[in-house]
């Protein structure tokens, strides 16, 4: 009976918020915002980890990245148009890649850095998100 009531309670009151002869409708979430242009790229680093596989985009500079930088849980998009971004799987890279801007580069990083820490998917993976990114009108490199 209580809960009768209270469901009774939250639609008459959804109601009053609802001028007469329109619908109650709900409002889609925000798309993500489109990422900065950047004046050399952005770097993308790949390892494999707890069954996953992880993907960092981050501003290119003229400066090596520390392995503790790239694998950081923190996720930065600043007003200055710096980025670091972490995702898990390749659905998530997509999306993300998704929000760059049209023409932008983007360098797949193998491991020069660190070897040991970074790997690179299948070639099949490879290959479909290199797909992908040239669909997005990216200008995606990847070393082979």
């Amino acid at each position: 009976m209580r809960k009768t009531f209270l469901l009774l309670l939250l639609l008459l009151i959804a109601g009053c918020n609802t001028s007469p002869g329109s619908t109650l409708t709900t409002t889609p979430p925000a798309e993500p915002a489109l990422l900065p242009q950047s004046m050399k790229g952005y770097e993308l680093y790949s390892w494999h980890e707890q069954n996953a596989w992880f993907f960092t985009l981050i501003t290119g500079t003229n400066r090596n990245k520390t392995v503790e930088e790239i694998k950081a849980s923190q996720n930065i998009e600043s007003t200055d148009g710096w980025v670091k971004i972490t995702v898990i799987g390749t659905d998530e890279l997509t999306a993300l890649l998704a929000r760059l801007p049209e023409g932008e580069n983007v360098f797949w990083m193998d491991g020069l850095i660190a070897p040991a820490e970074f790997a690179e998917p299948s070639v099949e993976v490879l290959d479909e998100i290199q797909n992908l990114a040239e669909k997005l009108g990216l200008v995606f490199y990847v070393s082979r």
